[in-house]
């Protein structure tokens, strides 16, 4: 007698062929490059946003070198200008006769040019109060005001 005895039951094999089928469908697929493709992205947002912020950066540093430059120019003029001074002291009367004048011709630009200055002193403001919203410092302030003075003083 011949004995029908299957070594696996239909439902082992499918089971197998199942898992089979699973393992190859799982070797075959790239996880990595999903992780790689979301990787990417991730340093393509991170490059965006330095990139932004070394523009901002730039911007910012731009500003603040017109600004310095501004106040150089500034104090250059004040060195010339206090130069002057000095020279006319050593020099005696007649030299500083022709300072005086100079400073006198230059009164409509000095006002001018410290429009802001003048008009905040015109409204009662002190030197101090002027130097803080301007940015400027109290002797920078009181300079400009004595200069206005020394100019007008002697029409």
């Amino acid at each position: 007698m011949r004995r029908n005895v299957d070594l696996f039951p239909t439902w082992t094999l499918t089971l197998l062929l199942g898992i089979i089928v699973v393992l190859v469908v799982f070797l075959k697929t790239d996880f990595r490059g999903k992780s790689k493709r979301a990787d990417k992205s991730g340093f393509e947002r991170f490059l965006e946003e330095w990139e932004k912020e070394n523009e901002a950066f730039l911007r910012t540093f731009s500003e603040v070198h017109r600004d310095l430059m501004k106040r150089i120019d500034r104090l250059e003029e004040r060195v010339e200008t206090l130069d002057a001074i000095a020279r006319s002291k050593e020099n005696g009367p007649m030299q500083e006769l022709s300072e005086v004048e100079r400073v006198r011709n230059s009164r409509s630009q000095l006002r001018d040019r410290y429009k802001d200055i003048f008009d905040m002193a015109d409204d009662g403001m002190s030197v101090a109060d002027i130097a803080r919203r301007t940015g400027r410092g109290n002797g920078e302030v009181q300079l400009i005001l004595g200069l206005a003075e020394r100019g007008t003083g002697h029409d």
